[in-house]
């Protein structure tokens, strides 16, 4: 709830303008990744909305789609579970297989050892 609370506080500032992104980065800059961290209390029964710091949210529907060429999808419902999609006009099915067969190798080593470096 506190984390949320604070979260909702900076709701004006977790924006900006790609304008402005392209000048600070400079000429030719650009990028074609995108991290997106989604936390919020939904009802997962739909019984009941949930009011945050003066902000309601009543459910969350929708796609995961986007326009880049593979998105990796995290969530936990009530496990973690991780979807790679692709565009498959972009990407070949078996290079989206490999893309998950790697992450899914990373992770069962990061999570069997601690020690393992991410990097």
């Amino acid at each position: 709830a506190r984390v949320q609370r604070e979260q909702s506080d900076l709701l004006d500032h977790h924006q900006v303008a790609l304008p402005a992104i392209q000048q600070a980065a400079g000429p030719g800059a650009g990028f074609d990744t995108l991290a997106v961290f989604e936390s919020y209390p939904v009802d997962q029964a739909g019984e009941e909305a949930i009011a945050i710091d003066g902000m309601t949210v009543t459910g969350a529907s929708g796609a995961d789609d986007t326009h880049y060429p593979v998105s990796i999808i995290a969530y936990a419902q009530p496990e973690l579970t991780i979807k790679v999609k692709h565009r498959a006009e972009l990407i070949p099915q078996v290079v989206a297989e490999g893309i998950a067969a790697r992450l899914g190798m990373v992770l069962d080593a990061f999570a069997g050892d601690a020690s393992v470096r991410v990097g």
